[in-house]
């Protein structure tokens, strides 16, 4: 039923958005519409669950579509609405009697529609690309139930009835509604110990619903529709109680409420006493989709974790953190990437500090969150105690689940539990002190010892024998790449030609496809020297002006964007692409340039009579250091990882002349066309051998 109503709701979308329903109001954004038509959707609910009678009079005659939807059950129950004319336009008033009258179809029938439809309806309607702005993404709901069961698993009622959970990006609130189910089903098992305890009155089976709601859900969020999905899932699920108050507030969480001289309210409140448990799917979003004027404020507000490029959820993990009491439990999803990448160093360091680690689930680029391309973790972790702090040990060790083939489908249809319990994922301890600074390396024992061996026998990294840098960026490849077919038939000047390569060309050992050439336009001095190419280039001349250097006048407008040197690519070099799904380097004789997609290594001069290129080329093409960049790389999701050099030239290379002669002679095989499996075979075979692995 759920893509039925869709279909209605979004035939509903066009016909209100961006018109104007009532005589004196404005257009309605596609936002306001959407709440509209959501609030005629929960009427329609509320009609079939028997809470309010069949009848669209309140639709039309009462303010009830334009107030916040967490009050829309008070009034409607308590009879607070006083209906009066509401002055619709012919088309507001047709659009949402249309949209009631289709709910009301015998197609359609909510009575036993669970508490979480709306947030059903409302994560799967939002469009994706507002979702990766806002970093909300759908938590599917084998995640959510084993977030929230674990983080309460240990939960006694009679130890501590006045819980208090939290999600502070709740969205239309999936975590809350399901630590609800958690609770009440734990509450109402210790009702009679609870009665025992502390008297009978207040410990009732009526009261369990008000008594959660009141003292021990708590979520926020800047969305404020979202606020209203979770404020509405909560009440739905005992409609014949309702609390006095719910704790479910709109707010920015990462804004320190708690220290605000000035009053805000429940916000401050909210933030007043420390929680037990937090758990959710807080936002990720990237530096580059912040605003500047947020951006500077968080990396005023959030030293410890947030730098130039980091993103939106280390922040959420310090302020977690500093929200929970002692020994209280911290549990979310969120991307894995501050794991392995540069920007994350500072959050990584603060975890160390500040966490006791209990658990990892790594999904290893294993796809939850369906095309938006984010590989994620779940992290359980819980807040030091300030001599743990000090001493920075971990109490007991960190249990890791790994997914084990990022490439596959992730089939997470069951309970984790199950999944865990399957070929995909392997599950290990370590210890937090593992965990350095540099990068996170979640490996088992084995693994660790095969990566320990690599590191101890390799004495140089190829950051200290080599250097490494990007290829050019065009700034419009449009006017400066070309087939040889329309080069030779426009009469590019030969010159000016220079083969061309991109990363889906680098294959290991070799190039295979490059039938493009590159407009070298940084050596046009005088355009008049090269009048076939200026003709093509000139068609892209508005394009080419807009560019920030040259708006700037750093470069004349039909140069490259930034073209580098041409020596730099016409010497003998090792080429790779910057993110794959294996470990491709290819060899060239110094005759191709290479997109921003590619990157070069070179030898330093110090260490050409020492080193091959050749050599390094086996070594890097190897299964065995396939696995040992995988264990540390950064992945991108998918199986795809990333090879920008500042973790590939983090390899550690062994400086072994009898080695190295072996392998330089497998190489020159391969080079000359012998058969490369077979060859691979044997360099893997003798590195295996040399590492005793």
């Amino acid at each position: 039923m759920k893509k039925t109503v869709l279909k209605v709701l979004k035939k509903a979308l066009e016909t209100i958005n961006n018109k104007k329903i009532i005589q004196e109001g404005a257009f309605v954004t596609g936002k306001e519409a959407y709440e509209i038509i959501n609030k005629i959707l929960l009427y329609r609910i509320l009609e079939d669950k028997e809470f309010i009678k069949p009848d669209i009079r309140p639709l039309l005659e009462s303010n009830y579509l334009f107030e916040p939807l967490h009050g829309v059950l008070y009034g409607l129950q308590q009879g607070r609405y006083t209906f009066e004319e509401i002055p619709w336009t012919p088309e507001g008033k047709e659009a949402v009697e249309s949209l009631y009258h289709e709910l009301r179809k015998e197609v359609f029938s909510f009575k036993e529609a669970e508490d979480h439809f709306l947030g059903d309806i409302y994560e799967e309607f939002i469009e994706s690309k507002n979702r990766k702005s806002l970093g909300q993404f759908y938590t599917p709901p084998e995640i959510v139930e084993y977030i929230v069961e674990k983080a309460l698993e240990d939960f006694n009622p009679v130890k501590n009835p006045y819980i208090k959970v939290g999600d502070i990006a709740c969205g239309a609130g999936h975590f809350l509604v399901k630590a609800y189910d958690v609770l009440y089903d734990k509450f109402l098992e210790a009702l009679p110990e609870l009665k025992k305890s502390y008297g009978p009155d207040y410990w009732k089976k009526e009261q369990l619903h008000n008594h959660l709601l009141e003292h021990c859900i708590y979520g926020m969020d800047f969305d404020g529709f979202g606020v209203n999905l979770t404020s509405i899932n909560l009440l739905l699920k005992d409609l014949s109680h309702l609390p006095k108050a719910l704790n479910i507030l709109k707010g920015d969480s990462l804004i320190r409420w708690e220290k605000k001289e000035e009053d805000h309210g429940k916000k401050k409140d909210f933030y007043s006493e420390k929680f037990d448990v937090i758990l959710g799917n807080p936002p990720y979003v990237g530096h580059k989709t912040l605003k500047i004027s947020y951006k500077q404020w968080l990396l005023k507000e959030y030293p410890q974790v947030f730098h130039d490029k980091s993103d939106l959820s280390y922040c959420f993990f310090e302020r977690i953190l500093e929200n929970l009491c002692l020994g209280g439990k911290g549990m979310i999803i969120t991307s894995r990437y501050f794991m392995e990448s540069p920007t994350g160093k500072s959050l990584r360091k603060y975890l160390q500090n500040r966490a006791e680690l209990l658990e990892i689930v790594d999904f290893y680029g294993g796809e939850i969150f369906k095309g938006l391309g984010v590989a994620t973790a779940i992290y359980l972790f819980s807040r030091k105690s300030p001599g743990q702090e000090e001493k920075k040990e971990e109490v007991q060790n960190l249990q890791i689940r790994k997914f084990l083939d990022p490439k596959s489908k992730m089939d997470i249809g069951r309970p984790l539990e199950e999944v865990f319990q399957g070929k995909a994922f392997r599950s290990f301890s370590i210890s937090q002190k593992d965990l350095k600074e540099g990068r996170w390396t979640l490996i088992s024992k084995e693994e660790k010892a095969r990566y320990q061996r690599i590191q101890n026998l390799s004495a140089t990294t190829l950051r200290e024998v080599g250097l490494s840098f990007q290829g050019i960026i065009t700034g419009c490849d449009r006017a400066f790449i070309m087939k040889d077919a329309e080069a030779t038939e426009k009469g590019i000047e030969q010159g000016l030609l220079k083969p061309w390569i991109k990363s889906r060309h680098v294959q290991k050992y070799g190039i295979q496809g490059n039938d493009q050439k590159l407009i070298y336009a940084n050596s046009i001095e005088d355009p008049k020297t090269s009048p076939r190419a200026m003709d093509h280039i000139a068609g892209y001349r508005n394009r080419l002006r807009n560019r920030r250097e040259c708006l700037r006048g750093i470069r004349p407008w039909h140069h490259l964007q930034w073209g580098r040197t041409p020596g730099l690519f016409e010497q003998k070099k090792i080429v790779f692409p910057y993110k794959s799904a294996t470990n491709r380097f290819a060899l060239d004789s110094g005759k191709l340039f290479c997109s921003a997609d590619v990157y070069v290594l070179v030898i330093k001069d110090q260490y050409k009579n020492q080193l091959s290129l050749e050599y390094l080329l086996g070594v890097l093409n190897s299964a065995v250091y396939e696995d040992y960049f995988q264990s540390f790389g950064k992945n991108l999701g998918k199986g795809i990882y990333d090879y920008y050099p500042n973790s590939v030239m983090d390899l550690r290379i062994p400086r072994d002349e009898s080695l190295q002669k072996e392998i330089e002679t497998l190489v020159g095989k391969i080079l000359q066309g012998q058969e490369q499996n077979s060859l691979m075979g044997e360099i893997d075979q003798r590195l295996g051998d040399y590492f005793g692995i």
